[in-house]
């Protein structure tokens, strides 16, 4: 310790002295810059206190988590949704995102984190968030994001769909929805019990909330544009043709997906045999009217059920938007040849040899490894199943693609079907 009574030791502890100041000094600081960051904002709900966002040289005000329907738990489970109750007069903290969906564990597992879904699932997740510029007087154009997944993965929650660039670079407010997903979401018995299209159904009330809420944001709702990705591509094709969200957005962008791909949509008669299917893996009382089913599936728990599903993938997509006769009126085929869809500005495009996505993740699943070799040779019985995976099982286009792909193929390479898959 130095000697406080030479000149070298006064010196040392007023120095001292100056750095504790100091820091005390930047701790108040951070305090008074971490306050002015916060942000409210309100709505028919209620407040919202959120966070302000230095993002591209511009501020951004972010809230996660919004509530935009009640948690479909208890006997709202497997209904349609039901519209948020408000908060109001508490302020509700919307500084942090909130649980994904439920949805089946480690479906996505890779080295870019960006792409990976953090595992804390809910039933409770009919959530949405908003990013909004701040230095702008309002009326900006909106985007509401739909992601991708199968209709049986997928979340706001990923850093790859985070909004704040998009809105930043280009001024616009963008909004990002949670949606249910596997069974909870798109199994089908009948109207009675489990109608169908309940995902649909959360993702028509959240633009609904979006159509009512986000001139506080600074938004203009009358220009909101709701695009999506594969499966979330799809869904923007069943609002298009649907009658009930025809009203709740102005235009829209597909991307890698269509809502008249044979995966995009089922009929009745074929939901309801694979849902009986699903209850015999849940082993549930095989002799089960539709009303038994529904009332096992209503106890069973919730994360069980979306593991399961897994075993419903050699025949296609296990649940999957149904024609029921209420948000699908018909076929989507019929309805877009009728003209019986939105009339409206649609951007619709898709990415050269896309379904090579698919192939990394759906090879590891069958070798049950997780990683591949540098050198990847593919069998013959491995290129049969990648043509029977989740997107194309189901749908008849398997002999078409084999007959299309092996025809270009030399004749002697027989042993290696990867530079087929590929293609």
């Amino acid at each position: 310790m130095a000697d406080l009574f030479t000149v070298e030791g006064r010196l040392a502890v007023k120095l001292t002295r100056m750095w504790t100041g100091m820091r005390l000094a930047l701790v108040t600081l951070l305090a008074v810059l971490h306050t002015a960051k916060t942000q409210k904002a309100s709505t028919l709900n209620g407040p919202l206190h959120g966070q302000r966002l230095s993002v591209l040289g511009r501020s951004v005000n972010v809230y996660y988590g919004i509530p935009y329907a009640k948690p479909p738990v208890g006997d709202l489970r497997f209904k349609h949704p039901q519209p948020s109750e408000s908060w109001g007069p508490e302020v509700r903290d919307a500084q942090k995102p909130t649980p994904s969906c439920i949805q089946p564990k480690d479906v996505i597992k890779t080295a870019e984190t960006h792409r990976e879904t953090p595992d804390d699932y809910s039933e409770d997740c009919l959530h949405l968030n908003v990013w909004a510029p701040t230095d702008s007087d309002g009326n900006l154009a909106v985007m509401v994001w739909i992601h991708g997944g199968g209709w049986y993965f997928g979340s706001t929650r990923l850093q790859l769909y985070e909004g704040k660039y998009l809105a930043a670079e280009n001024n616009v407010i963008v909004v990002s929805m949670n949606y249910r997903l596997g069974p909870l979401g798109f199994s089908y018995l009948g109207p009675d019990t489990i109608p169908g299209n309940m995902g649909l159904m959360d993702q028509r009330l959240a633009l609904k909330w979006v159509k009512d809420n986000i001139v506080y944001f600074g938004g203009d709702s009358n220009r909101v544009t709701i695009f999506g990705e594969s499966a979330g591509g799809a869904s923007i094709g069943h609002h298009l043709a649907s009658p009930l969200s025809r009203d709740v957005f102005d235009r829209a962008i597909m991307q890698s997906g269509t809502h008249i791909s044979p995966w995009a949509y089922t009929m009745p008669k074929t939901a309801k045999r694979k849902m009986k299917r699903f209850a015999d893996l849940l082993e549930c009382p095989s002799s089960s009217t539709d009303a038994d089913i529904y009332d096992c599936l209503k106890t069973t728990d919730a994360q069980t059920m979306a593991d399961l599903q897994l075993g419903l993938l050699d025949e296609g997509l296990g649940f999957k938007p149904v024609v029921d006769g209420y948000f699908l009126p018909d076929d989507p085929k019929t309805l877009l040849s009728s003209g019986s869809t939105k009339q409206t500005s649609v951007l619709h495009g898709f990415t050269k040899d896309e379904t090579t996505l698919f192939l990394a993740m759906t090879l590891k699943m069958m070798r049950n490894v997780s990683a591949l070799p540098e050198t990847l040779i593919l069998s013959r019985p491995e290129y049969d199943s990648l043509l029977s995976f989740d997107i194309v099982s189901g749908t008849g286009i398997q002999e078409p693609l084999r007959l299309f792909y092996e025809s270009h193929r030399a004749p002697l390479k027989d042993k290696d079907y990867f530079d087929v898959v590929i293609r």
